[in-house]
């Protein structure tokens, strides 16, 4: 590896991370956690303990959530966009829903498929065993904003 100082390729899928590097990503993941407990308990109108008490990584069903305080309300997308709408004084009509990404035609999703296939095919012949972590390094650079990562990939077949 070439670098232009200690840290330059950090993250690395090459090397084990350092203590710093780990101090630095649990610094981030409280920094996050902070922010959304905050903002949670400011728009539930909770107090930021009672929040914490409830939060802390776990799930709750719709229904549990609801009798915690966390949620106002059950339903679905459309059932948020309704009330979105609401909230903003907008009627029928004035308002328009677009969902992204954009569906592709049957044509795009076929040549992409052909295409995907090809690069995963040479970057297997050409990287082997460190193929799958080179597609999980691309995934993850390729995301935005905050992360919650688990240190292990779940496939469901």
């Amino acid at each position: 590896r070439v670098n232009t100082n200690t840290y330059s390729d950090f993250p690395s899928a090459t090397r084990p991370m350092s203590a710093l590097e780990k101090s630095r990503i649990q610094q981030s993941v409280e920094e996050g956690y902070e922010v959304f407990t905050s903002k949670a308990a400011r728009g539930r109108r909770m107090e930021i303990e009672k929040l914490k008490s409830l939060a802390g990584g776990r799930v709750w069903s719709g229904l549990e959530a609801r009798r915690n305080g966390l949620v106002d309300s059950l339903g679905g997308v459309d059932d948020a966009i309704r009330f979105a709408a609401r909230e903003a004084k907008l009627k029928e009509g004035e308002y328009r829903v677009r969902y992204y990404p954009d569906k592709k035609n049957m044509v795009d999703e076929f040549i992409e498929k052909l295409t995907s296939d090809k690069e995963d095919e040479a970057l297997s012949r050409n990287l082997g065993a460190m193929a799958p972590y080179i597609r999980s390094y691309r995934k993850v650079m390729n995301m935005q904003g905050l992360q919650a990562r688990l240190p292990f990939e779940l496939t469901i077949r």
